[in-house]
């Protein structure tokens, strides 16, 4: 064979070679990439299947809070007092009950922001449709084969501390039908509600075509802790305007750290630039008590255009007027935080309300503590049952005369 044709083939071999070296490399890279992308893969799903288990779990595990751990502790520190706000509980019954009351999350809701997540326990029991029961599964749709009463507030009225049984809206119906009213009485305190929030979930209800005999709501504490008219929960939706109808665990993950983060780093400082102004701020007060007023008159309105009955209570509250030496936690009303205003915008009220001639459907309940010589609540706001079901009758008998 001539010399150039071996130089030639030689050649030709040794780019063969190199060419084949080069897949035979790629080849090797693809098999690692593809290892590296599967194991991914499956990491990624197993985490996400352990997110998943562990958030599926979390509402009906009832581990104890932080909440609930200061309020056990508040009860542990005042054991002698215990059984006069809680004279029928077990100690392990009374930890159930403030476990359930303190350990659900709230959960975003459109137009109000927030409201109770929906509840199974043995003490605490929330309805899909979002109101507390009482004695009874309470139908919903209301029937309409009985008188249906519709009561709004704040925490207070849900009932946090008590049982279902021992709210202010299950005491009213058993008062009422005590008197052989045939009436259903629906609990739609939630927690940190006040009179904006209340009259948007009444509008809302209303737009659903659920249409009341009549309605009560009961103010005046989370008016004067809320003195910005910022509800709570307005950062609980984020972006969403309705809930994902499917969403990866650890993107959930991602987001709580995120707001995490940002509530150590960045709103921390946002909070510090927004100047509190003081208890007794009189234009503060006057500027809550006005917005009351304002939400008053657009219940009304709706009320009377749909022929609903309505009543608004004025609540009591333990900086107003109340011994606080029979106070279960504090014996001071400097000692109330944010609930401090409340002092004085009750104050603020009680002269407006001899003056104005407008308060002809409001229950002035403000002065039921006076000259009390007994614990009337079971943590710094929230009344025992004994207390509950005296706020209730009052408001049954005005109810009766509709």
């Amino acid at each position: 064979m001539p010399k150039r044709c071996i130089l030639i083939s030689h050649r030709n071999f040794r780019a063969y070679q190199n060419d084949m070296n080069l897949r035979f490399r790629w080849q090797k890279y693809y098999a690692d990439l593809g290892i590296i992308v599967c194991n991914t893969l499956i990491l990624f799903g197993f985490i996400n299947l352990g997110l998943w288990l562990v958030d599926i779990r979390r509402p009906q595990m009832a581990t104890e809070n932080q909440a609930t751990q200061i309020v056990m502790r508040w009860l542990e520190e005042h054991r002698d007092q215990v059984p006069e706000v809680y004279p029928n509980y077990s100690d392990l019954e009374l930890r159930q009950l403030i476990n359930e009351t303190w350990s659900r999350p709230y959960e975003c809701e459109v137009f109000t922001h927030m409201r109770e997540q929906p509840y199974a326990g043995k003490y605490v029991r929330v309805d899909p449709a979002g109101f507390r029961l009482g004695r009874e599964h309470e139908q919903w749709p209301p029937s309409r084969q009985q008188q249906v009463v519709f009561v709004f507030g704040g925490s207070t009225t849900f009932g946090y501390g008590v049982a279902d049984n021992e709210t202010i809206p299950s005491f009213i119906q058993q008062w009422l039908q005590d008197k052989g009213k045939q009436v259903v009485v629906y609990n739609f305190g939630r927690g940190g509600y006040f009179s904006s929030q209340e009259l948007v979930l009444f509008e809302t209800l209303i737009r659903e075509g659920v249409i009341p005999d009549g309605v009560v709501f009961i103010d005046g504490l989370n008016e004067f802790f809320h003195w910005s008219g910022k509800p709570g929960g307005v950062n609980l939706c984020g972006q969403m305007v309705e809930k994902k109808p499917f969403e990866l665990p650890v993107m959930k993950l991602v987001r709580r750290v995120d707001g995490w983060l940002g509530k150590k780093l960045g709103m921390q400082q946002e909070e510090n630039l927004v100047v509190i102004p003081e208890a007794k701020d009189k234009q503060v007060i006057d500027d809550v008590i006005k917005r009351w007023l304002h939400n008053k008159h657009m219940i009304e309105g709706v009320a009377e255009k749909y022929g609903i009955k309505v009543l608004f209570v004025w609540q009591p509250v333990p900086t107003y007027k109340y011994d606080l030496n029979y106070h279960l936690l504090f014996d001071s009303v400097d000692d109330f935080g944010p609930n401090l205003r409340s002092k004085y915008g009750y104050e603020a009220m009680e002269e407006i309300m001899k003056t104005r001639k407008e308060f002809a459907n409001v229950m002035d309940l403000s002065g039921m503590g006076a000259d009390r010589k007994e614990w009337l609540y079971v943590d710094t706001v929230h009344y025992s049952a004994q207390f509950s079901q005296e706020i209730a009758d009052m408001i049954g008998k005005q109810i009766w005369l509709w």
